[in-house]
């Protein structure tokens, strides 16, 4: 005995284990009171612990004496399921699934594999957009909350995002060869090698039809990768793909007006996925766009373009899987360039993007409502000489302006009736702040070897409000033999 005149000691027998076994009956009845008797019973048959010395799969326990020999001592009919295990009983049985009704007789989600995948430029916010819990249910129907933090996961800057930046600085001038006065070829490798089915950065195959006309198919490893480095930020971003295949035919009207059509099929490079957990986004993405061409004077160069990219289970990379899956989306951009040489060595760029994304409910947890991206560009450079240029840059990557993600999510179940209780709640998609790059820059081509270097600031890199400046440097050197 204790102070308090308590004892304790060890006993057997069903005199001992019956009421060891009524006491947890009346835990899972009152932990779970829509559990019906039979029910209870079942989970604590199915949850007992048969990992006990003597106990075979034949369901008979058996005892071993001192001599070795075997005596048995009780069948499974007289002993039970083995030793009931409460903390087992107590925690979810079976396959998970999310209720998408106001009851648990409803329609339900798989909750294997769940959660949301937010990129790392587009969405990005300081803490995680929704707090609190979803309810999930087992095999018998019982409640249990998982925290949303642990579904949402935004993905930091992947270091591919580096490699793909210094690929591109340091790629060599695309190389033409023409067969004939109507088909040529066009293609740029890497400098350091480049991990993508054909072995190099682009190739295009260009067919005249006529003095007007010319149909171009081309090849990416990259698409934003392939535009010159130094004038990336002008690259319309919509178009961001990795692997792609496409086809553009053009119409020269005359000299002052051009039109072009395209399409474009490749992977999603909107996200690369994520390192940590080897995993790589390669859903596919396929785009068409047109494109007007206006020369008003020698000086001055107007571009507009549109057109329609649609993304397989993803919303610029936004992306959902189990009871959070997306579905397809399609974002429907425009933009406008325009470039101004007021004198031959000074040239003047600006480049404005804006795009609407649409993708429906299909059954999911969350939907996007009027999803509003843009971004902009302003590009000065100095050429000195044909060997020399120095220019200076300053843009705003793509980034949510507008746009709202609604959670209709069951958050508890009723203890008695087969109710469940939702929370409906709209979070803003617009990131905490507004990145900024301004950049520096300096070429320098000879016939033996080029040089290249380039400063780069990121303020609020990722759109994050409290993350420091990102200063950047790089420097190349490419020799030629």
């Amino acid at each position: 005995k204790d102070k308090t005149g308590a004892a304790y000691g060890y006993m057997n027998g069903t005199s001992q284990a019956a009421p060891v076994v009524t006491g947890s009956v009346a835990l899972l009845m009152g932990a779970f009171p829509h559990l019906t008797s039979q029910q209870v019973v079942e989970i604590l048959f199915r949850t007992a612990n048969k990992n006990l010395v003597g106990w075979t799969n034949d369901n008979t326990w058996t005892y071993t004496d001192s001599s070795g020999k075997s005596h048995t001592l009780y069948t499974s009919s007289t002993f039970g399921h083995g030793m009931v295990d409460l903390d087992k009983a107590t925690q979810p049985l079976g396959e998970l699934t999310v209720p998408t009704g106001n009851t648990t007789a409803g329609p339900m989600l798989t909750y294997e594999d769940s959660g949301l995948t937010i990129p790392r430029n587009i969405f990005r916010r300081s803490e995680t957009p929704i707090v609190g819990g979803i309810v999930v249910l087992d095999d018998y129907q019982r409640g249990f909350t998982v925290p949303t933090a642990t579904l949402i996961k935004q993905v930091h800057h992947n270091p591919e995002t580096f490699k793909r930046s210094f690929r591109s600085f340091m790629a060599r001038k695309r190389k033409t060869a023409g067969l004939d006065d109507k088909l040529s070829f066009s293609f740029s490798d890497r400098s350091v090698t480049d991990d993508n089915l054909m072995g190099m950065g682009s190739v295009d195959m260009r067919l005249k039809l006529s003095d007007k006309q010319s149909v171009v198919f081309q090849y990416r490893s990259d698409v934003l990768g392939e535009n010159n480095h130094f004038e990336q930020s002008l690259a319309n971003p919509f178009l961001d793909m990795r692997e792609s295949y496409g086809l553009t035919h053009t119409f020269q009207m005359n000299k002052l007006l051009a039109f072009s059509f395209g399409a474009q099929f490749g992977k999603n490079g909107f996200l690369e996925g994520d390192e940590d957990l080897d995993e790589e986004f390669n859903r596919s993405v396929q785009s068409f766009t047109s494109e007007v061409a206006y020369h008003p004077t020698s000086k001055i160069t107007l571009r507009a373009v549109g057109g329609m990219l649609h993304e397989k289970e993803a919303l610029l990379g936004l992306n959902g899987t189990g009871a959070f899956k997306t579905e397809d989306s399609q974002t429907y951009f425009t933009g406008a360039v325009i470039e101004y040489n007021p004198t031959d060595p000074i040239t003047l760029s600006a480049a404005y993007y804006y795009g609407r994304s649409e993708m429906p409910k299909a059954g999911s947890l969350v939907s996007f409502n009027n999803v509003i991206s843009d971004s902009f560009a302003f590009d000065a450079k100095h050429r000195f000489d044909e060997q020399k240029m120095l220019g200076l840059s300053f843009s705003s990557p793509l980034r949510i302006r507008q746009g709202t993600a609604r959670f209709d999510l069951p958050v508890a179940r009723d203890l008695y009736t087969d109710t469940v209780y939702r929370e409906q709640m709209d979070v803003s998609l617009k990131p905490d702040a507004r990145e900024y790059d301004l950049g520096l820059y300096y070429t320098h081509e000879t016939e033996n070897y080029d040089w290249r270097g380039e400063i780069m600031a990121r303020f609020h890199p990722d759109h994050v409000a409290d993350a420091k400046t990102d200063y950047r440097a790089l420097l190349g050197l490419s020799l030629k033999y």
